[in-house]
């Protein structure tokens, strides 16, 4: 998996967030916070102080996801593939 794989996943996770129901105030709050955070360690992959508290929001995500989300659960389990691969 590469950066630009990484990449192409975070602007589907962008287009699925802009295709939420204007009233899903939970689920959007959930995207945006896993888009900046995941955006913040691709500007510092060193940074791993923060690595655990990725990796529990996205599988928190999953989890919100799984029933209502179908296509988000799918961007987000790829995303979580993609940090394993990164050693994250």
């Amino acid at each position: 998996m590469t950066k630009d794989d990484f990449l192409a996943d975070l602007a589907r996770l962008r287009t699925e967030l802009a295709e939420l129901d204007a009233s899903d105030d939970e689920t959007r709050a959930r995207i945006i916070g896993i888009i900046d955070a995941l955006e913040r360690k691709l500007e510092h992959p060193d940074d791993t102080e923060h690595d655990e508290n990725l990796l529990d929001s996205v599988r928190g995500a999953v989890e919100h996801f799984e029933v209502s989300h179908p296509r988000a659960t799918a961007i987000v389990n790829q995303i979580m593939m993609t940090l394993g691969n990164l050693g994250i």
